[in-house]
């Protein structure tokens, strides 16, 4: 069972967790992001979840960083297997001395949206 109570040690309290998948769309605070995962992930409803990186850039300016990643992910979701990609976005700050996630988006693939194999 993932450790989704440890994403307070990366991610800022006041951060914005955005999924923007058209239809599915969804903006929430760390504690609504945790809060809707966890019956999903330790209730059965999805098993034999992968995620992996493809690509990625990492720019730094000062105390502020950004993360542009894409991915693959693959599981079974509520009985129903799924392999997609999608592109992720991440924002970073550096607060006292230590690097926090203030921001996160994620768009994965679909009819209108080929997220590109390389960010080249």
């Amino acid at each position: 069972v993932p450790d989704l109570d440890g994403l307070r040690e990366v991610f800022l309290p006041p951060c914005v967790i955005c999924k923007a998948i058209p239809g599915q769309a969804q903006v929430q605070s760390l504690d609504e992001f945790i809060d809707q995962r966890r019956p999903l992930l330790t209730q059965g409803r999805l098993v034999d979840f992968s995620e992996r990186e493809t690509d990625s850039r990492t720019w730094i300016t000062g105390n502020t960083a950004g993360r542009e990643s894409l991915y693959e992910k693959s599981g079974v979701l509520d009985g129903t297997p799924f392999h997609t990609r999608g592109a992720k976005q991440m924002q970073f700050v550096r607060l006292d001395g230590r690097w926090w996630i203030s921001a996160l988006a994620w768009d994965d693939a679909r009819e209108g949206f080929e997220p590109p194999i390389s960010l080249d």
